[in-house]
């Protein structure tokens, strides 16, 4: 359950974690002693939260005929209003493209090569809860991350 900017609960948050499409593809490669592989997955919008931080608490909403010198905390004041929001959080859809290349020089020794996130992938996130849809939250990028790695095997 959320609540929407105008204080107004609602019972229909997808479950957290969980895009409605999603789809991967991988290119394979393996002679000898090269092997390589290409993949690529992608993943629709999917509910971070409901109650992430920055998203949640009260605010006072102050009408237009609310005087300058209403003191909101007084009962009486019929102008301003307390309320309560959970916005629900949503990971934006994104992709990304990852290689790794391993060398088997010999029966026992290897040599690997691995980069994560080729095209530097941005992931958005978004407030929900808005009668206009949704609003920009922030933008994160992980960056490539490259791994070369040797082994021995017994």
């Amino acid at each position: 359950m959320y609540y929407d900017i105008n204080g107004l609960p609602h019972n229909d948050a997808p479950l957290v974690g969980l895009s409605k499409r999603s789809f991967n593809a991988a290119l394979l490669y393996d002679y000898k002693i090269w092997s390589s592989r290409l993949a690529y997955n992608w993943r629709s919008q999917y509910l971070l939260s409901t109650n992430a931080n920055g998203s949640n608490g009260n605010y006072v909403y102050y009408s237009a005929s609310t005087p300058a010198t209403t003191n909101c905390q007084d009962p009486a004041a019929t102008t301003c209003k307390f309320i309560k929001i959970a916005l629900p959080v949503f990971a934006g859809s994104y992709g990304q493209l990852d290689f790794g290349a391993t060398l088997r020089p010999s029966e026992h020794w290897y040599v690997e090569f691995e980069v994560a996130n080729l095209t530097n992938t941005i992931v958005k996130s978004f407030f929900g809860g808005y009668p206009a849809g949704q609003y920009t939250r922030n933008y994160f990028v992980s960056d490539r991350h490259f791994n070369l790695s040797t082994g021995f095997k017994f």
